[in-house]
């Protein structure tokens, strides 16, 4: 299979890098100076621009192969992808960091729009800031299910209430799962009769309410609650992050911004937080 990375940033780059060495991998760029970095990796490097015709048909790929578009220009993205589309009917992945185009197209048919996977970096990041802030206690968080199931990574202190206790003596809350144990890089599948040691990792499973009754339980004498949250920079993350944080409505939100146009425009986008100018 062949796989057509159109940029050639830091994104392209690290995406090339992490793609299995059996992929036919092909990276799309007209800057001598990007190209020059991906002389270290097995790449081919077709000079041109992937907003062309012509140099999409040059590529060769086809109906089972990939295209992926992640270059610095959400417009030149959101073109080539529909280029590559039509010309050669692969499957399209386009990057965008300018939350309006993500929500117009993830809103949309794509069977239409002929985009098949949209990612948003800001988005993205502002999610995980977002746990990092909700969660503070925990050393790793993931979410399923459009958010409806989190997985909460916690490292297991000497003075726990964990500690030297079996999962079963926990009585967890209900909705909680126990789902793995790390013990110096031995991963256990935990039963009832599991013993939680110190320094162990522990990953429970749960809908965010029950992850919250466990670290009220557990982990109270450790850290409250988050009430209140500022951020720095209202550009495209700190605008999603605000957005996202909105969601708990228990938050007091501030928001830092330096320029006063961009601080009337977030002002009328985030109802809940309030909107500082920096240099007022």
């Amino acid at each position: 299979m062949k796989v057509a990375i159109a940029g050639g940033g830091e994104v392209a780059y690290q995406i090339a890098r992490e793609l299995d060495e059996s992929l036919d991998i092909l990276v799309i760029e007209d800057d001598p100076d990007a190209v020059a970095r991906f002389d270290r990796l097995d790449v081919q490097v077709v000079r041109g621009s992937p907003t062309s015709i012509e140099t999409i048909l040059g590529l060769e790929i086809e109906d089972g192969d990939q295209f992926i578009a992640c270059g610095e220009s959400d417009e030149k993205n959101i073109i080539a992808c529909l280029a590559a589309k039509q010309a050669c009917g692969v499957r399209t992945t386009c990057f965008l960091t300018e939350e309006d185009y993500y929500l117009s197209f993830a809103h949309g048919e794509r069977s239409v729009l002929n985009i098949d996977r949209l990612i948003s970096p800001p988005l993205l990041l502002a999610e995980e800031i977002a746990r990092i802030v909700l969660v503070p206690r925990a050393i790793d968080v993931h979410t399923f299910l459009g958010g409806r199931i989190w997985l909460q990574e916690y490292r297991i202190t000497a003075n726990s209430k964990m500690a030297g206790r079996t999962i079963m003596g926990l009585r967890l809350p209900g909705g909680v799962l126990a789902l793995a144990v790390v013990r110096q890089d031995e991963l256990i599948v935990p039963s009832g009769e599991t013993r939680i040691e110190a320094e162990d990792k522990v990953t429970f499973m749960g809908t965010q309410r029950a992850l919250r009754e466990l670290e009220r339980g557990f982990f109270k004498d450790v850290v409250e609650k988050v009430r209140f949250v500022t951020i720095v920079g209202g550009g495209n993350v700190g605008l999603a992050t605000a957005r996202r944080l909105e969601e708990e409505g228990d938050l007091e939100l501030k928001l830092i911004e330096s320029d006063e146009a961009r601080c009337e425009y977030l002002a009328s986008e985030l109802p809940g937080t309030l909107v500082l100018d920096a240099f007022r």
